[in-house]
């Protein structure tokens, strides 16, 4: 009996390295962080590009998105704020507005800048900004032509 008991034992351990080896070489293949940028920061990228030419009268959405570093933490710590050229808050949808936002707050890892019935007045400088307790960690812009 004891030696059906240290055999037991022995492939248990033999078990815990392997699971430790599998982890450590699944570390050492991860992604290599970018250069310029931080494992614990998080970015926003407008994923249209950096400027957008919409005809008159036309319908049209940018998208934005959070980049967040697999070793970050959860989502609901942080919101996305559309801002226009003015640098005020771009609302949320409205039935009479031209433009508006939607998917905008925490939880939420993208939103949507919305362009309805397009004109020239809400034309200009747009940033996407990704906030973590009210601080901007980082924005992108785009030019809405």
């Amino acid at each position: 009996m004891v030696r059906g008991s240290a055999t037991s034992t022995a492939t248990k351990v033999m078990f815990v390295f392997a699971t430790i080896l599998a982890s450590l070489t699944t570390l050492a293949l991860a992604s290599p962080v970018r250069e310029g940028t931080s494992p614990a920061s998080p970015s926003v990228v407008i994923v249209n590009g950096t400027s957008a030419d919409i005809g008159f009268m036309n319908n049209a959405f940018v998208y934005c998105r959070i980049q967040l570093p697999e070793t970050h933490d959860f989502l609901h710590h942080y919101t996305i704020e559309w801002h226009n050229s003015l640098g005020n808050t771009v609302p949320t949808w409205r039935q009479d507005a031209h433009v508006y936002t939607l998917g905008r707050g925490s939880h939420v890892p993208h939103s949507y800048l919305v362009f309805q019935d397009f004109t020239s007045s809400v034309s200009g400088d747009y940033s996407c900004s990704v906030k973590r307790n009210g601080v901007v960690l980082s924005s992108s812009r785009i030019a809405v032509l």
